[in-house]
């Protein structure tokens, strides 16, 4: 198999930041663009005298794949998204088209549920109903049934959840829904398939996938989660009818689509069709094993390191800590980040900022590093102490318009932040700008969020391309 059928889906990728060597710029070498890649060349063009594979086919064995792992009934139906975000979007659209009458439609969820889920709630007018977790880091059910009303289109729980690692109760959750009439989707886009495994492997005892009645449909990334939220994303139903909702009739306006089946798979589903093929349930297992002992590992390893533990005791390969209460939390993700290890700062989820560490296969053999890395972090943050927000950027985040923050006044705020953090001395740091993430509260957090996602997503050009006469 080839190399970069098994990169997309992150099966094996470094957990560090190594350097890659340099590529060789001819574009013959670089993977789905060789001109004899069938998967982009005209079918007649195919090497071995085939036709290409088509969106159709690869999207099909991908999800013949998933619903054979997730114990999935013979009705299941599901696609691939890019993206958890897309997969968020299709899953609720759905649920909001199937309560047209529905005028201010709800979705029950989580406050540790992944941010995806309350992007897309915003992007189709589905208005989010946040119950808090417990200390465990797990959604009460009592909090669930309590927050559904009549206009909750959707009741949603995680295994695992995005900022604890827990899995929510979803055979209670499931009994709640039922009784309410509401659809109940799983979102185990965060770990859901090393987990999948985990319990095939019997390591694993929580009962969350299509084996519970009243799970009507599952989000489940391709591969181990490392912390991206870009990777392609399986969308499985119970039963056909949610995803006749998920395809509105266009009343014949614009150009019309003919059948999906002739139309080639794009680089990404073509690779993870093959992968899936080649790679085989065996050697996904294996990998998921590995994954679980690096999580027992490593929780044990931390409990010995001063000035973190271990938040959430962890279901699956995400590993949340928190800082102690002499500790800058911010100052131990830059350390490790400075590192090469990605952690991921959670804000919302309770009080206290808390660390996301999503653990790979890759890890199993680094698990001394990781460790040692953290232990350097959480001198450094020790050394710093309980950081503060900057006083002169507390008392401008206080004078916000909490209802309608000005786009002026975030985005100053947040360079403010970011040039303390760009301070000569403190190297490739977001300590200041979490800080002040955190300090902010509700809609000047929206606010300031959107503005730090907006400073980010500037094109780099490199100025108009000077191309050389062709012969």
């Amino acid at each position: 198999m080839e190399q970069s059928g098994t990169a997309r889906l992150r099966l094996m990728g470094p957990a560090d930041a190594e350097q890659q060597p340099d590529v060789d710029p001819d574009l013959t070498t670089v993977a789905g663009i060789a001109p004899e890649d069938g998967r982009l060349a005209h079918p007649a063009t195919h090497p071995d005298g085939g036709r290409a594979r088509s969106r159709s086919e690869a999207e099909n064995e991908v999800v013949g794949f998933v619903c054979d792992l997730l114990a999935a009934p013979e009705t299941a139906v599901g696609g691939v998204e890019q993206g958890v975000q897309a997969a968020a979007t299709t899953v609720l659209r759905g649920a909001r088209d199937a309560r047209p009458t529905v005028r201010r439609p709800t979705v029950v969820l989580p406050a540790s549920a992944h941010p995806a889920w309350f992007e897309a709630a915003a992007a189709v007018g589905v208005t989010p109903l946040v119950v808090a977790v417990d200390l465990d880091g797990r959604v009460p059910v009592g909090g669930l049934t309590a927050a559904i009303t009549p206009d909750t289109v959707l009741l949603l729980v995680s295994a695992p959840s995005w900022a604890t690692g827990a899995i929510d109760p979803v055979p209670w959750a499931a009994a709640a829904a039922a009784v309410r009439d509401v659809p109940l989707h799983v979102d185990a886009s965060s770990g859901g398939w090393t987990m999948a495994y985990g319990e095939r492997l019997g390591r694993l005892r929580h009962p969350w996938d299509f084996s519970v009645p009243g799970v009507s449909s599952v989000t489940v990334e391709l591969g181990p989660d490392d912390g991206s939220a870009d990777g392609l994303v399986a969308v499985l139903h119970r039963t056909p009818d949610v995803r006749r909702d998920l395809m509105p009739d266009a009343a014949g306006q614009g150009p019309q689509e003919s059948a999906r089946a002739w139309e080639p798979a794009g680089v990404a589903l073509a690779d993870a069709a093959e992968t899936c093929r080649e790679v085989g349930h065996d050697t996904f297992a294996r990998l998921a094993a590995d994954a679980l002992d690096a999580v027992r590992d490593l929780c044990l390893a931390v409990a010995d390191v001063p000035g973190v533990s271990v938040a959430a005791s962890p279901d699956a390969t995400t590993l949340v800590l928190r800082a102690g209460a002499a500790a800058d939390p911010f100052t131990l993700a830059d350390t490790l980040h400075e590192q090469g290890w990605s952690a991921q700062p959670v804000l919302g989820v309770g009080h206290t900022p808390l660390l996301r560490l999503p653990v790979t296969p890759a890890m199993a053999d680094h698990v001394d590093d990781v460790v040692e890395a953290i232990a350097s972090a959480s001198s450094a943050a020790q050394r710093r102490g309980r950081a503060q927000v900057d006083p002169t950027l507390d008392r401008l985040l206080a004078e916000l318009d909490p209802d309608q923050p000005s786009v002026y006044s975030t985005q100053l705020l947040l360079g403010a932040a970011a040039a303390l953090d760009e301070h000569p001395g403190s190297g490739a740091r977001r300590s200041a700008v979490n800080l002040l993430l955190h300090a902010a509260d509700g809609t000047s957090r929206d606010a300031l969020l959107r503005a730090y996602r907006e400073a980010g997503r500037r094109p780099l050009r490199r100025g108009t391309p000077r191309l050389t006469e062709q012969e």
